[in-house]
């Protein structure tokens, strides 16, 4: 988690695009449960400007906040709030559960992350067998 802490100090696109790169090079290494968590750590970056949440939220709390501005201003959101779902569970699995979560669930994400934050080839976003 120390790389994501220390990328999120430089905040913006670069930081995003640095935990995505980070989130394949651990997809490489067969750490899938920090791939993840840095996938979640980009995405986050990415929206929270969008919905002006504080760092201290938990991951289900700013989901919701995320939702909340979807609902409030549909148009704005293009649907994020979906892919920011996926990403959330994959998320908690990989950070909470002791059954982890598999190297195609991490792929997935990851194309998801980069798909929410237009960075990168999205690869397949299709559902990923756990």
């Amino acid at each position: 988690m120390q790389i994501e802490r220390a990328v999120k100090r430089r905040a913006g696109p670069s930081a995003i695009a640095s935990l995505l790169e980070h989130a394949g090079d651990q997809l490489q290494s067969d750490r899938p449960e920090v791939a993840v968590r840095a996938c979640y750590s980009a995405v986050r970056e990415r929206l929270a400007s969008d919905v002006d949440a504080a760092e201290s939220l938990t991951h289900w709390e700013f989901y919701q906040q995320c939702q909340q501005a979807e609902d409030e201003a549909p148009t704005a959101g293009d649907g994020n709030v979906d892919t920011l779902r996926a990403i959330t569970e994959v998320y908690e699995r990989a950070t909470f559960s002791d059954e982890g979560v598999s190297t195609a669930a991490a792929e997935q994400t990851l194309a998801r992350a980069r798909q929410l934050c237009g960075v990168g080839d999205f690869a397949s976003v299709e559902s990923a067998d756990d």
